[in-house]
């Protein structure tokens, strides 16, 4: 057995040499090589919508719109409930060191100075609290002013090269505020959603 190995091994070298292409004369062969460069730029992205969106791409959470009204009204119906939903925070990024926001809400008015009789609520991202909607503190009134808002994390470091989601927006009315407001009034307010490159 030994004695074939070492047989056809030998027959493998010689005609191997035997059918090589032998050099062209006058050309030295060469090898050439062509470097392509990329640079990835950070993508990132937060947008609010009001009902729940499925997408896969930067391009497609960039093409809704910057600003949307939830379709959801609070009313006498729903006001007790633990949280009302009212809109999806979706979010897009490429960063491996993370994506975080921070949230600042205003209470419910019917105007931008009258605060009379502000409607106070919690905003929560799925379920979690992150804002309080206060009414502010007057000149001369007691009371704490309102807290810094928190940093709250969206996408973690050490993540996969992208990376995207959603997460349901709520909120839990104050029911005192709510039932000591102005009848008939088109009450509302505003959430502002920042985005946090690490």
């Amino acid at each position: 057995m030994k004695k074939t190995i070492v047989v056809l091994l030998i027959m493998v070298c010689v005609f191997s040499n035997l059918f090589a292409i032998p050099p062209i004369e006058g050309v030295r062969p060469t090898v050439t090589q062509l470097i392509i460069n990329a640079d990835v730029g950070a993508t990132n992205i937060i947008k609010v919508t009001d009902q729940e969106h499925v997408f896969s791409t930067y391009e497609a959470l960039a093409s809704l719109p910057d600003c949307v009204t939830s379709s959801t009204v609070i009313n006498s119906s729903n006001y007790r409930a633990k949280s009302v939903s009212v809109g999806y925070l979706n979010y897009f990024t490429n960063q491996t060191e993370g994506l975080s926001t921070k949230v600042t809400a205003t209470p419910l008015t019917m105007g931008l100075s009258n605060t009379e009789n502000a409607i106070t609520y919690t905003l929560r991202l799925d379920g979690y609290p992150v804002a309080h909607a206060a009414k502010p503190v007057e000149e001369g009134e007691q009371g704490a002013a309102a807290p810094e808002p928190e940093e709250v994390v969206l996408v973690g470091p050490n993540h996969d090269v992208f990376r995207q989601g959603s997460k349901a927006i709520s909120v839990s009315i104050d029911y005192d505020s709510f039932e000591t407001a102005k009848k008939g009034g088109g009450y509302s307010g505003a959430v502002t959603f920042s985005y946090i490159v690490k």
